[in-house]
């Protein structure tokens, strides 16, 4: 990712911090505490944000995901940050290696989406990343193909270079250089 930010953004320095827990749900990450921890101890001038899913996929509703998450978008927007909020890919049915169904809300990202968007709206320095829209649907009967892995819930390593590129994307539309200083 650091690479893509130079690439566009040749005269800057970078510095990227992956704060991402794996199986954490929103609700937890504020309710316990650490995103506001890792808000204050960063202070980024950016926050790119992809959560939710592992709420939908314990069965959370949507709308308190969606209440959670606005809650981490608030605080970032304390501390004068820019957020980037990526909508969710589209997840795929697979099976485990035990052979039994893995839990899946494939069917409640389109709402879960749609109320995020209706969230962000309006909103001053908050950008939806439309994620779902550049992976599509890469569901088939053996579970995810092209950007997500064979799990059906974790993009692939050629998913992560995608989604990384969709957000560099977004950051160089929002902070465009015009010009130099001579």
């Amino acid at each position: 990712f650091d690479n893509q930010l130079e690439s566009v953004f040749p005269s800057q320095n970078f510095t990227v911090t992956n704060e991402g827990v794996p199986g954490e749900w929103a609700l937890t990450a504020m309710t316990g505490g650490r995103f506001a921890q890792r808000m204050a101890a960063q202070r980024p001038q950016a926050l790119l944000l992809l959560h939710g899913f592992n709420d939908l996929n314990n069965d959370q509703s949507t709308a308190a995901t969606v209440a959670y998450v606005q809650q981490m978008v608030e605080l970032a927007r304390l501390y004068n940050t820019t957020v980037f909020l990526g909508t969710m890919f589209q997840t795929c049915a697979s099976t485990s290696p035990q052979g039994q169904m893995r839990p899946n809300a494939a069917t409640r990202i389109a709402g879960y989406n749609s109320a995020l968007k209706a969230m962000a709206a309006g909103r001053q320095n908050v950008y939806v990343v439309d994620v779902y829209a550049a992976f599509g649907n890469n569901c088939d009967a053996n579970g995810g193909v092209g950007w997500l892995g064979g799990d059906g819930l974790h993009p692939s390593p050629t998913g992560y270079t995608a989604l990384a590129s969709i957000f560099t994307t977004a950051i160089r539309d929002r902070f465009v250089v015009r010009g130099s200083y001579q």
